[in-house]
């Protein structure tokens, strides 16, 4: 039976870079320190050669002193640029590897179930009283986010906490009375604050069978975009079978 000789390539070791890069800092401290050496002893002569010693001192702290400043930070320059860039290389290709982590995670092994979070569901939003919904969120400690869904499970608006608070803290302030405040509703500001409208219903949507890339994808799209919906037909008309948040796309694109 023939047995087959395989010849192994080796690999070339960093030994001669190595040497290199000590060679080439041996070399950058002794013409460094010579350099220093020589100007700070032509330096002492001419003082002592000088018949105002005080005056020639002067003058040549004032020529010496930006040389060798300029020296050192030239060398140190040379030194730490090269450990930055690399640094910076390293945090480029990080970066770079994000994407590719979040395509391998599904939306669905991340989501927030419909069923599990806090929403309401309600397609008149005149029934929807702003009050009444904060103190839920503060009794379920769910996040500062509410989604609202109608009837048919179709995502209508996702409120911030703050929107509500700041509105109601306005029309306190202009004026309006508690017990008035209690009755405002999602209707009542919408119709105060218009602007509102294109932040409140800024979400995407895609299908379960999505990944996260897809998702960061849809919120790079937007600033005001911070929500992504599961649905069942990849739209944001279609049924939500789910939720997910920038904090969640985040904390899976850490490298």
């Amino acid at each position: 039976m023939a047995t087959t000789t395989t010849t192994k390539t080796k690999t070339p070791t960093t030994a001669s870079e190595s040497g290199w890069k000590q060679a080439r800092t041996w070399i950058a401290i002794i013409v460094l320190g010579f350099s220093i050496a020589g100007v700070v002893y032509l330096g002492l002569t001419m003082i002592n050669a000088a018949t105002d010693k005080e005056d020639a001192a002067r003058y040549v702290l004032a020529s010496i002193l930006p040389l060798l400043g300029t020296w050192v930070g030239t060398v140190l320059a040379f030194y730490f640029s090269k450990d930055n860039f690399e640094s910076a290389t390293r945090s480029t290709k990080e970066l770079l590897g994000i994407d590719q982590k979040l395509a391998a995670i599904a939306v669905t092994d991340v989501m927030l179930s419909i069923a599990n979070i806090l929403k309401v569901t309600e397609d008149d939003d005149t029934k929807i009283v702003l009050n009444k919904w904060l103190e839920t969120m503060d009794k379920e400690k769910k996040g500062q986010r509410l989604p609202v869904l109608d009837s048919k499970n179709k995502a209508k608006y996702v409120i911030h906490r703050s929107i509500i608070t700041d509105y109601l803290a306005s029309e306190a302030i202009g004026g309006t009375l508690k017990t008035d405040l209690e009755k405002k509703t999602l209707k009542d500001l919408i119709d105060a604050k218009p602007e509102l409208k294109s932040i409140i219903v800024s979400f995407g949507a895609v299908k379960k069978d999505a990944t996260l890339d897809k998702v960061k994808a849809i919120m790079e799209q937007s600033n005001d975009t911070q929500d992504v919906f599961i649905t069942e037909n990849g739209k944001t008309d279609g049924v939500v079978l789910g939720w997910i948040t920038n904090v969640i796309v985040d904390s899976h694109a850490t490298v």
